[in-house]
């Protein structure tokens, strides 16, 4: 197997992190956006951040099914992706660390139960040209935690693996398995004074449709716990198609969820308006705090060390700032009665119905359609 020479940057963990990049899901259908990793280069992060979907690893053999890709071609799709053009004088110039989800993972929907997954962390830690004496080579699991910055400015990163360890059970199944439980636990003893929490996929969405592309309930409900618990820590997460900022104060206090989706394509370049009737249908914006981004785009995280303001602006290729959310640090406010805490108290079974009859609805009405059109147009009555 022949692996290009690696050249990217490397990680300067003394440098102050002032704005840094995080994004996901490229290459669908052999999709490339050039001017994406272009424009995102002009922005001069301290890093770049894969949150998922890297590549589109899997093999695709019928709308919705998916099957695992031998092992020389899933490494040509991690080369191909490394030469990419924008990408390539990317890595060349940026440092850029990631963690994946389920595509890169080689499986649509993979959880623990992935017979190459062994194979799989290899893969993706080569594609990220993780030195050969890195931990990530010698455990189980791909994640991983960096502390960047002097202190009084630090920012710790955690990377968390939602595939590796994950059940494949619905909802009295468990996300990150226990091992990586205790290890997060104690991360999250030593924060940093900004501290993010990266994740392939959304953690507080718990009424959207489909448990495989969220954490499962109780193991959301106990990240949020350790997240509401330490100051400055801010969920960041990929793989909707999607950017969106979201807020719960289900726990008396702001929790922040940041996710970034569609670097090359999204729900709507690529599928138009089914795309966004699938997005508003199916994904209730319970958290979202504003308007979703539906173009092709990146996240930006600045911090502005002397006012204390964090900002998350999505962009796209050109540089244009499409919404952006400014929060303030230390902000640690208690919120009794939460301002806003809708499904919470939902039985999840009720959630689970509630999301099928939404997706399923929408299909019903137009088969009964096009049913009512045949009849017509054959004369039938």
């Amino acid at each position: 197997m022949l692996w290009v020479l690696a050249v990217c940057k490397s990680l300067n963990l003394s440098q102050t992190v002032e704005r840094f990049a995080f994004g996901s899901c490229a290459g669908h259908f052999g999709v490339e956006y050039p001017a994406i990793w272009q424009g995102l280069l002009t922005q001069h992060p301290a890093l770049f951040l894969w949150l998922g979907d890297a590549v589109y690893a899997d093999t695709m053999y019928f709308p919705l099914l998916h099957k695992i890709t031998p092992v020389d071609q899933w490494a040509a799709k991690y080369n191909n992706m490394k030469e990419a053009s924008g990408y390539k004088e990317l890595r060349t110039n940026v440092p850029i660390l990631g963690v994946w989800d389920d595509h890169d993972y080689g499986i649509n929907n993979g959880d623990r139960t992935h017979p190459m997954k062994v194979e799989a962390q290899r893969l993706f830690l080569d594609f990220l040209d993780e030195a050969k004496d890195s931990p990530r080579r010698s455990q189980e699991g791909l994640y991983t935690s960096y502390v960047l910055g002097p202190p009084g400015k630090q920012v710790k990163l955690i990377l968390l693996d939602v595939r590796y360890f994950r059940d494949p059970w619905d909802y009295v199944g468990d996300t990150l398995g226990e091992q990586q439980w205790k290890w997060l636990e104690s991360e999250l003893k030593s924060p940093g004074n900004v501290t993010f929490i990266a994740s392939g996929i959304q953690i507080l969405p718990q009424d959207r449709f489909g448990v495989t592309e969220r954490f499962h309930p109780p193991s959301a409900e106990r990240l949020m716990q350790l997240v509401a618990a330490t100051p400055n820590t801010y969920l960041l997460s990929g793989d909707v198609h999607i950017s969106e900022v979201m807020k719960s104060t289900c726990l008396g206090r702001p929790v922040y969820e940041v996710t970034s989706s569609g670097l090359t394509h999204t729900a709507y370049t690529q599928y138009g308006f089914i795309g966004l009737m699938y997005n508003y249908l199916v994904q209730p914006a319970t958290y979202t705090t504003a308007h979703r981004v539906h173009e092709k785009s990146y996240c930006l995280v600045e911090i502005d060390w002397k006012t204390e303001i964090l900002s998350f602006s999505f962009m796209n290729a050109a540089g244009d700032h499409l919404h952006t959310e400014s929060i303030q640090l230390n902000d640690h406010r208690t919120v009794n009665p939460p301002e806003f805490c809708a499904y919470s108290d939902l039985k999840r079974a009720v959630r689970h119905w509630t999301g099928s009859v939404i997706l399923l609805l929408p299909a019903v009405l137009h088969v009964g359609a096009l049913v009512l059109y045949l009849r017509k147009y054959s004369h039938s009555y």
